[in-house]
Parts: C-alpha cells; structure tokens; sequence
C-alpha cells in the first residue's frame, strides 16, 4: 500500500476520517500533486523541507482541526 492508498482508506473510515493528512515527499510532479489532494491530503510538503515552516504547518493543521470539532453552543451547555 502506498500513501495514496493509505489516505484513501483513511478518509473512508468514520472512525480515523478526521486526522490531518500530510504529505512529505520528494515528488515534483504535478500529476502526482493532485493524486494526493484528491485522495484527501489536507496539505503537502516537498523535500527538502525547512523544520521551522514544517512546525508552522503542523501546528496550522491541528490548530484548525481543534476549533472545527469545538462546538460552543455544546460547551456552554456543560
């Protein structure tokens, strides 16, 4: 399995579709680019990459996925 099919399989199952996909690759080819977007890839890092902006984006990613599951009206209820 690769990491296209892997994220494939992963936006399919309920139960780990919400984890943040990044890609880390070498590839430069655009045809592959957008196989891994339209797998599901929430973003895509090319090598060499850069530790601060690797971070950044990381960080981005699970940030963004923490205020989409947060539901105010839900936490004012508690």
């Amino acid at each position: 399995i690769n990491g296209i099919e892997l994220c494939q399989t992963v936006r399919c199952d309920p139960q780990w579709n919400w984890l943040p996909i990044i890609f880390l690759t070498a590839q430069t080819d655009p045809q592959i680019e957008r196989e891994i977007f339209m797998a599901g890839a929430d973003d895509l890092i090319v090598k060499p990459i850069r530790p601060e902006e690797f971070s950044i984006r990381i960080w981005n990613r699970l940030r963004r996925n923490h205020l989409k599951s947060f539901n105010p009206a839900q936490s004012a209820a508690q």
